[in-house]
């Protein structure tokens, strides 16, 4: 009876380990130094803007998803870009077209990720464009992705 219990708590200890550590790993896994979450925009105070998950970024798998489209993370030289190639079709102007990279940089102390990207008054521009002026925005974590 003894050996019993004692290879059940073996086997739940084991396991219990292994849990840990596969949510260690998927919680700490990075992409160019940034780590794989949610980040959400945040203003000159520091709070967070409430545009719902629509303004936020997300990291994960060599991707940053922001409003619907997926730009590749990539690392030229010392310095990180989320990259997006838009093809002129239909209805889209010549500057929404073409190859777009906005610059990042990521604060591992504060956890806030800064991203230079098209503004309109003041505001993200929710599509690439070299319509309207750039303007550094900063978004702070606010959520895990697995994965």
């Amino acid at each position: 009876m003894k050996k019993n219990i004692f290879k059940i708590s073996i086997i739940l200890v084991g396991v219990g380990v292994l849990a840990l550590c596969s949510l260690l790993f998927l919680f700490n896994r990075t992409t160019g130094g940034i780590p794989h979450a949610i980040y959400s925009r945040i203003d000159d105070n520091g709070d967070i803007v409430n545009e719902g998950s629509e303004g936020s970024w997300i990291i994960r798998k060599d991707e940053a998803e922001h409003r619907y489209l997926i730009f590749h993370v990539v690392n030229i030289g010392e310095k990180i870009y989320f990259e997006i190639e838009i093809e002129q079709q239909g209805s889209l102007k010549e500057e929404e077209s073409g190859l777009f990279q906005y610059e990042v940089t990521y604060d591992k102390k504060s956890q806030i990720l800064s991203v230079s990207m098209p503004s309109s008054n003041g505001q993200p521009y929710y599509i690439p464009t070299r319509e309207f002026d750039w303007q550094v925005f900063q978004f702070r974590k606010t959520g895990f992705v697995i994965g």
